[in-house]
């Protein structure tokens, strides 16, 4: 059995409005998944600037961990007990009671 066209003519009216549902619903998405893909280019970007943070905290630790191992008098007379004042860069300003012995 055929449809009728004034049938046919309803059925394609019905379906017009669904595909303008459609295009905004995948608009939604595409708006949700940008901005997810913006917050994980942030924290990509946030990254290496805390990594060398991290490093740069090992590298100070395992310089003073190094002077108390070369200097085990110093450390036991308590000359480490001070803290240590770092002045930007990688370069610790050391105590005077903190060097090598000779």
């Amino acid at each position: 059995m055929k449809p009728s066209l004034s049938k046919l003519h309803t059925l394609s009216r019905r379906q017009g409005g669904a595909s303008l549902l459609e295009v905004l619903v995948s608009i939604l998405l595409l708006s949700f998944g940008m901005l997810a893909l913006g917050a994980m280019m942030s924290f990509a970007v946030q990254m290496p600037k805390l990594a060398a943070y991290r490093a740069t905290a090992a590298h100070l630790a395992a310089s003073h961990v190094e002077r108390v191992r070369a200097n085990p008098v110093a450390f036991r007379a308590g000359g480490y007990n001070a803290a240590l004042n770092y002045d930007g860069t990688t370069n610790v300003l050391t105590l005077s009671n903190c060097t090598y012995p000779s």
